[in-house]
C-alpha cells in the first residue's frame, strides 16, 4: 500500500488517506477491490486499488475532488473551491475555506460548508448541514433534515421530510417545501415559506427586524414579531403574537426610550378558518385589553389595537372583532405548544 501511495503521489497511513501535493486533485476511494485514483489536472495516472477498512479523506489547498465510499468517511476538503462526495455511509463532510460544493450523499451524514460560497445537499438519510460563515445554498432533500445557514445571507430547502430550518445571522430565505417543518430566521430579515404540510414558522426572534412570514398549503402555526408581514395562506392556519411590546411603558422625557415597535401585517387571514393568539405574560402587566376597529381611510383593513397601541393590520375577513382573538397566559401557551420552541401541544378552539 506504501508503494501504490507514492505511486499515486499520496500519504496513506492507517486509514488515513491524505493528498500530498498542493495542486487540483482527483480522488475516490474504494474499501474493497474497487478503483481509486488521485490525479493532477495536467496528468491522467492510471486507476489502482487501495483497501482499508475506513477513510479519512484529507484534501489540499487546492480545488480538489474528493469521493467517500458505502462505509462511514471522514472528509476534509480545506482550502480551495473543493467537490466533495461522500456517497454511502454515515459520512463527516467538512468543506472548509472555498466556495465548495458538497454531498452527503446515501446515510445520515454531516455536512459542514466552512468558510465561502458553499452549496451543500444532504441527499438521502437525515442530514445535518451547516454553512457556517458566507453566504450559502443548503438542500436538505430527503429525509428529515436540519440545516442551519450560520452567518451570512443563507437559501435553504428543506426539500422532502419534517426538517428543520435555522437561518442565523444574516438576511436569509428558507423554504419547508413538503411535510411538517420548523422554520425559524434568526437574526435580521428573513423570508420564510413553510410551503405543504403543518409547518411552524417563526418570525419573532430578531427583535424588530421586519420578516416575511408564508405559511403555504396546511394548518401553519406562525409566530409573528413587531412589524412582519405575514400571510397565512391555504389551511386552517393560528397567527400568535407577543402582547409585551405594545404594553411596554415608555418615559417621554428621555429621548433614547421611544417605542420601536411597529405593527404586524396580516394577510390572507380567513376567520372561518384560522385563528389569531394574543400572548401575554401573567407575572406582569395586567390582562391586555384587545380592540379591533376599522381603518377609515383602507377599506376591509382591520386594526388590532391592544391596550390603545396598534398591533396588528389584517387584511382578508369582511367582519373581524375582538370575539374572534383569543388571549391566552404564557403558561396556557406552552401547555397548548403556543411558544416557539413546543411542539404538538393540547387542542385550543375559541369558545
Amino acid at each position: 500500500m506504501l508503494m501504490l501511495a507514492a505511486m499515486l503521489g499520496i500519504a496513506a497511513v492507517g486509514g488515513i488517506l491524505m493528498i500530498d501535493e498542493d495542486g487540483d486533485d482527483s480522488t475516490t476511494s474504494d474499501t474493497g477491490s474497487g478503483a481509486d485514483n488521485d490525479a493532477d489536472a495536467s496528468a491522467n495516472i492510471a486507476s489502482e486499488t487501495v483497501s482499508l477498512d475506513q477513510f479519512i479523506l484529507l484534501g489540499t489547498n487546492g480545488s480538489d475532488q474528493l469521493g467517500g465510499t458505502e462505509v462511514d468517511e471522514d472528509i476534509q476538503g480545506r482550502d480551495g473551491n473543493d467537490q466533495l462526495n461522500g456517497q454511502g455511509g454515515k459520512d463527516s463532510v467538512q468543506a472548509g475555506a472555498g466556495d465548495d460544493t458538497a454531498h452527503g450523499g446515501d446515510g445520515d451524514d454531516t455536512v459542514l460548508g466552512g468558510d465561502g460560497q458553499d452549496l451543500l445537499h444532504g441527499e438521502a438519510g437525515d442530514d445535518l448541514l451547516a454553512g457556517q460563515d458566507g453566504d450559502d445554498t443548503l438542500f436538505g432533500h430527503f429525509g428529515d433534515d436540519t440545516l442551519d445557514g450560520s452567518a451570512g445571507n443563507d437559501l435553504g430547502h428543506g426539500g422532502q421530510g419534517d426538517d428543520t430550518l435555522q437561518g442565523g445571522s444574516g438576511r436569509d430565505a428558507l423554504h419547508g417545501n413538503a411535510d411538517n417543518d420548523y422554520l425559524s430566521g434568526g437574526q435580521d430579515q428573513d423570508t420564510l415559506f413553510g410551503g405543504t404540510g403543518n409547518d411552524r414558522l417563526v418570525g419573532n426572534d430578531d427583535g424588530t427586524t421586519r420578516d416575511y412570514l408564508n405559511g403555504g398549503d396546511g394548518d401553519d402555526t406562525i409566530f409573528a414579531g413587531t412589524g412582519d408581514v405575514v400571510t397565512a395562506g391555504e389551511g386552517g392556519d393560528r397567527i400568535l403574537l407577543d402582547s409585551s411590546p405594545f404594553q411596554a411603558t415608555f418615559d417621554s422625557d428621555d429621548d433614547e426610550n421611544t417605542d420601536p415597535n411597529a405593527p404586524i401585517d396580516l394577510l390572507d387571514f380567513d376567520t372561518s378558518e384560522d385563528q389569531l393568539v394574543v400572548i401575554w405574560d401573567q407575572f406582569g402587566p395586567d390582562t391586555p385589553v384587545v380592540e379591533v376597529s376599522l381603518d377609515p381611510d383602507a377599506p376591509g383593513e382591520h386594526i388590532v389595537s391592544i391596550d390603545g397601541k396598534e398591533a396588528m393590520r389584517v387584511t382578508g375577513p369582511e367582519v373581524l372583532t375582538a370575539a374572534d382573538i383569543l388571549v391566552v397566559d404564557h403558561e396556557a401557551a406552552i401547555r397548548f405548544g403556543m411558544v416557539a420552541n413546543a411542539n404538538g401541544g393540547d387542542a385550543l378552539t375559541l369558545g
